[in-house]
This record gives structure tokens, C-alpha cells and sequence, in this order.
């Protein structure tokens, strides 16, 4: 330690020309060892001088990060409590200057986290550091994570999915060259590493955005295993042992809580998980229960919970892409009013869910009446609006729930289609509904003829379940559109997709005639994309999603 802060010299060599050995006073040398330890210790009085401001902050090594919480600002005109943080950064500048240090004023960036909701109805003031106003950023990389403004995590997540994509198709070419095992080295390195890197922080995005990495892990495991684009992913997922993309977070999130029951995390995580203890002694009481915190929960089905954001969109009685639009707003779901509802409301509320357009607008109910408030009136939007809040609407005067307003959406651009004999439920919920499979270009429904509880299973396991509760048949669950793929379906009860079962072409059916499934929740009490469904984020969200009671 003696020789590395004392009497140490540098010189500059530029070709054979070497300059005269300066004595350093300070400094440690870049890419040291010791050099994070020392100047952890150098700067731990930025702690205590930030505290005596009243702000929280992190800092790793040279990175510093400050927080303050405040109320919206109304208008320009109100009291900045910015003036907090700017005071706060001079005192930092000054003590930095006094220990031979400098504030970047270039790579210091500042950002609000705010509502969608909240945008419109607050002002967003610059920080002023010094003779430098800096304003608000969009977006701000935190130790390799984009975070934007809403904390939706859309950015990061196309970001990843570029950069993956452009290792995949470098890995691609030299495939032929290289044997499994060095590839799937390789993969792991370059690629799944990066889906995994702060992936508990995924939790709460929408189903669209985590299937995008989903198809980022798709196609690393056909490169590794050279599986065609038109087999089916599951086998060669599970023959390499890998989870799904909303399973990993899951496990991030377990692994989470065992280290913060465990004393092995941080006191700001430590904090956020309390042991519950009942009011009185219970026989079946449960020593891993946890306090379960306070959100806006929301039911699903009969399973899950959400902690959804005022202006929320969802779409109920249809499928992922179409259905009734119903919006959060006073602490409870309710729907839209078709009157004076058009193609540019519609293309509004696809945008909202992550769709690229609206394909249709539909009024009268057209996926079924609500429940509860009709939130929306007259809803007047340009088209160009981010959130069906931001545009023109009134109160409801005249309407009931045979006219509530519905879109169908068109996938984003850059979603590629499902693959062939994909399965999904629609017109029910997550566990339950009427079987649609994507076959030629399009989704279409099962005929009921001869179908039976082995079906149900084939499909429900295909879904991720553990087997069907029960089988449905008489368009249980509506009647579907388009083409009806599948008739006469005969499954052993065995098969891993409905494809393998023996079935007919279509012969004497309709739409009368759909099939459907109840589905049996898997045994860790989770169903497949139930993370997709919570919106609140962060470890707040742990003990819904663990289903601890």
C-alpha cells in the first residue's frame, strides 16, 4: 500500500521519445485493482454532505446518482424544489475542487419520472449547474439499463433486441464452422447474458415488449440447435434447459427474496419485504409469509393482480389484439361510449398498447358489454395523440353498455407473425377460453366435433398448464371469425402440440361449432405470462407475483 501511494512516477512515451518522470501527488492509476477501493474511500464524504441536504443517492465508484421526490409543478411559475438538488451540486463542485476533483457538467444528465398521464398537466423545469442549464432528458443509461421517463423499459428492450440481434447474425455466419458446444458458449456470452442482465426490472412491461426478447431467445436456441423456423420452439427450449423470458424474471425474482430473507442484500431491498405475522397464532400458519404491500390490485380471472396506472388501457372480450377498450381512471376499470367513436380513437388506443395501427373501430358492444363505469363520452382524437387522456372527451350523458367502443389492432411492424400451430384462448381469460390455432398465415378456431378432455390437455399443456380442468364445445366462450382450421381433432392425451393429434379438414362446421378449454393453473401457482399482467414495478410487485399469502 506504501509503494502505490507514495513515490510514484509517470512518464509519457510517445514512439522512442520518453519525457522526464513526474512525481504524482494524487491520482491512482486507471485499471488498477486497488484504484475502485481507493477512491470509494476518497469520495465516502460525498455521502455525508449529500445527506445534509436531505437527498438519497447511490454511488458506484465515479457514478453518482441523486434523488428527490417532489409534487408536479402546476406551472412555470411555482416554487422550483429543484433549487434543493442545485444547491446541493455547488456544495459537491466546491468539494470537489477542494480535493482535486471535477464535476462533468457534460455527462451529468437529469430526468423526471412521471405518469403518461401526468405529462400533460405538469412542467418539467431545467437544472441549472452553475453558468449551465441542463434540461431534461428522455432517457438516461444507469449502469448499462435505458431508463425513459415512464419507466415503461421500452427502450432498453428494443436496444437489447438490436444489439442481440446483430451478434446473432454474425454468430450465424461462422455457424457452419463452429460445433454446439462452442456455440452455445458463444450465445451465452454474447446474447442470453444480456436478456438476463437486470431483468427484474422487466417486470410490468407489456406482453408485446417481452415477447420481443422472447423471440430474441427463440432464435439464438434455433442457431445453436440449427432447428428450422417452421418446428416448433418448445422441445428444443426445454432440451436445453432454458426457461422462457417471463419465467427468468420469475426466477430473478425468487432468487431476490431468498437473498433478502437470507441478510445477503442491500437494506434499501431489505426494506421493501416485511415477514408477515398473524394477529393471532394460527395452526396452519406459514413461517415464509410475507406482508403483502398496499397497490390498486386488480383482478384477472381468478388469479392474478395487477397495480394498474390511471389511463390504463386493456382490451376485455376479445383477444391480445382485439377487443372492448376499457380504461383505469378513478381506482376502477371501466369502458368507452362509441359515440362519435372512429378509426382515429382507435388508432389512438392501439398506439397506447404498443400496436403499430388500428385496423378497424366498432361501436354497439361489439365484443361484449362491460361492467361497472363508462369512464368516456364523445371521445374526439387526432390520431397523432400517445394516450387516449390527451384527447377530446366529456362526461357520459347518454350511454349504457350496448355501446361500448372496441378496436382491433395490427401487430407492430417489426413483429413477426406466430409461428404455425401456435395456440391462444380468446374470448374468455389467461386459464380459459375458445381455442384458436395460427395455421396459414392466420388464426382460426377448432371445430367441436369429437373433442373431448384428452384435447383439452394437449392444448393446455401446448399453453404452458399442467392439463385441462374441463373441455368446452357450442361456442362456449363466443363464436370466433375467420377460417375454422381443425375438425374431427383426436388426441391420445400424450401429444405435446395439437398438430401431432390426428384431425380432418372442415366438412360441416360453423362458428356454433367452436371449441374450448378450461386450463388447470401450473403447479408454482403462476400461469404463463401472468408477470405480463402486473403493472406496478419494482420489488413492490414481489409478493403478487410469488402468490404468498
Amino acid at each position: 500500500m506504501t509503494s502505490y501511494l507514495q513515490n510514484r512516477r509517470q512518464s509519457v512515451i510517445i514512439d522512442n521519445i520518453k519525457s522526464a518522470p513526474l512525481l504524482l501527488k494524487y491520482g491512482v492509476p486507471q485499471g488498477s485493482v486497488l484504484g475502485p477501493k481507493l477512491y470509494t474511500m476518497y469520495t465516502k464524504p460525498l455521502g455525508d454532505l449529500l445527506r445534509q441536504h436531505g437527498l438519497d443517492y447511490h454511488m458506484y465508484a465515479d457514478d453518482t446518482q441523486i434523488y428527490l421526490s417532489f409534487k408536479p409543478l402546476d406551472s412555470p411559475d411555482a416554487i422550483n424544489p429543484l433549487h434543493i438538488l442545485e444547491t446541493c451540486l455547488e456544495d459537491v463542485r466546491k468539494w470537489m475542487a477542494d480535493n482535486m476533483l471535477k464535476l462533468n457538467d457534460d455527462k451529468t444528465d437529469v430526468i423526471f419520472f412521471h405518469s403518461k398521464h401526468s405529462k400533460r398537466m405538469i412542467h418539467l423545469p431545467s437544472l441549472r449547474m452553475g453558468n449551465d442549464v441542463i434540461p431534461p432528458s428522455s432517457s438516461v443509461r444507469n449502469l448499462g439499463v435505458l431508463f425513459d421517463s415512464y419507466l415503461s423499459m421500452e427502450n432498453h428492450i428494443n436496444l437489447i433486441s438490436r444489439s442481440c440481434y446483430n451478434q446473432l447474425r454474425i454468430i450465424g455466419r461462422i455457424r457452419p464452422s463452429l460445433n454446439e458446444e462452442v456455440t452455445k458458449s458463444l450465445v451465452h456470452s454474447l446474447v442470453t447474458s444480456r436478456l438476463d442482465y437486470c431483468n427484474a426490472l422487466l417486470n410490468g412491461t407489456s406482453c408485446s415488449s417481452i415477447k420481443k426478447l422472447q423471440r430474441v431467445q427463440n432464435t439464438a436456441a434455433r442457431i445453436i440447435t440449427r432447428t428450422r423456423c417452421y418446428e416448433h420452439i418448445t422441445s428444443v427450449l426445454r432440451d436445453l434447459h432454458w426457461l422462457p423470458i417471463h419465467r427468468r424474471i420469475n426466477y430473478k425474482f425468487i432468487l431476490h427474496v431468498f437473498r433478502i430473507l437470507n441478510d445477503q442484500s442491500p437494506s434499501y431491498m431489505t426494506d421493501l419485504v416485511k415477514r408477515y405475522t398473524p394477529a393471532r397464532a394460527l395452526r396452519s400458519q406459514s413461517h415464509l409469509s410475507l406482508v403483502i404491500p398496499r397497490t390498486n390490485k386488480v383482478t384477472y380471472g381468478d388469479c392474478s393482480f395487477s397495480a394498474a396506472e390511471e389511463g390504463s388501457i386493456r382490451l376485455a372480450g376479445g383477444n391480445e389484439t382485439a377487443g372492448r377498450v376499457e380504461i383505469f381512471l378513478n381506482g376502477e376499470w371501466g369502458t368507452v361510449c362509441d359515440d362519435a367513436w372512429d378509426i382515429n380513437d382507435a388508432n389512438v388506443v392501439c398506439n397506447q398498447l404498443g400496436f403499430v395501427r388500428a385496423l378497424e373501430s366498432r361501436g354497439g358492444a361489439a365484443f361484449g358489454e362491460g361492467t361497472g363505469e363508462i369512464h368516456l363520452d364523445d371521445v374526439g382524437c387526432g390520431g397523432e395523440e400517445t394516450e387516449l387522456l390527451s384527447c377530446y372527451y366529456s362526461s357520459i350523458d347518454n350511454c349504457n353498455h350496448g355501446e361500448d367502443a372496441s378496436v382491433i389492432c395490427q401487430f407492430t411492424s417489426d413483429a413477426p407473425p406466430p409461428e404455425e400451430g401456435s395456440i391462444r384462448l380468446a374470448g374468455g381469460n389467461e386459464t380459459a377460453g375458445r381455442v384458436e390455432i395460427y395455421l396459414y398465415g392466420e388464426w382460426g378456431t377448432v371445430c367441436d366435433d369429437g373433442w373431448g378432455i384428452d384435447d383439452a390437455n394437449v392444448v393446455c399443456r401446448q399453453l404452458g398448464f399442467d392439463r385441462a380442468l374441463k373441455y368446452r364445445d357450442s361456442a362456449a366462450f363466443g363464436e370466433g371469425t375467420g377460417e375454422i382450421h381443425l375438425d374431427d381433432v383426436g388426441c391420445n392425451g400424450d401429444e405435446t402440440e395439437l398438430l401431432s393429434c390426428s384431425y380432418n379438414s372442415i366438412e360441416n362446421c360453423n362458428h356454433r361449432e367452436d371449441a374450448g378449454v378450461i386450463c388447470l393453473e401450473t403447479s408454482d401457482g403462476l400461469t404463463p405470462g401472468m408477470v405480463c399482467s402486473f403493472l406496478h414495478e419494482g420489488l413492490q410487485a414481489l409478493i403478487p407475483l410469488l402468490r404468498i399469502q
